[in-house]
């Protein structure tokens, strides 16, 4: 069995459905995507960098993705406080217990995986708010 289905496997029953709607619909979103697994009980999903990480717990999903600004209407998505002090990427999560949160969910994964290619290579996502970073410029000889 390989990684990922034991992750699977660990959920309860009624989470299992939810992880497998989510491994779709996240892979669909184009054929690049690349789906890893960590020892952790965690699913990474990446095209040039790991956009989304889904932590398979007992009774719950817990996605966690940038934060892209998006707003949230729902409320459903929440900052990890701890994040930057544990040096983690990402610092939105959302906590999925039912299938009606799937489609809610994958505008904020879409939204990440789109930040992550497009924002995040000249941005230092550790900031309070998003500062383009710009390198020392190096003096010009003559």
């Amino acid at each position: 069995m390989d990684l990922i289905k034991k992750h699977i496997a660990y959920a309860d029953p009624h989470i299992r459905p939810i992880i497998d709607q989510l491994r779709s619909k996240i892979l669909q979103l184009n054929g690049r995507i690349v789906e890893g697994a960590t020892p952790q009980q965690r699913i990474t999903y990446s095209e040039q960098r790991i956009f989304a990480e889904v932590k398979v717990q007992k009774k719950l999903v817990v996605v966690r993705i940038f934060d892209t600004g998006d707003t949230d209407p729902s409320g459903m998505l929440q900052h990890i406080e701890y994040a930057a002090k544990q040096g983690w990427q990402h610092d939105k999560e959302l906590r999925l217990d039912n299938m009606l949160m799937l489609d809610d969910a994958m505008r904020f994964v879409e939204a990440s995986l789109h930040f992550s290619r497009n924002v995040l290579p000249g941005y230092s996502a550790r900031a309070k708010h998003l500062v383009r970073y710009s390198p020392p410029s190096t003096p010009r000889r003559s």
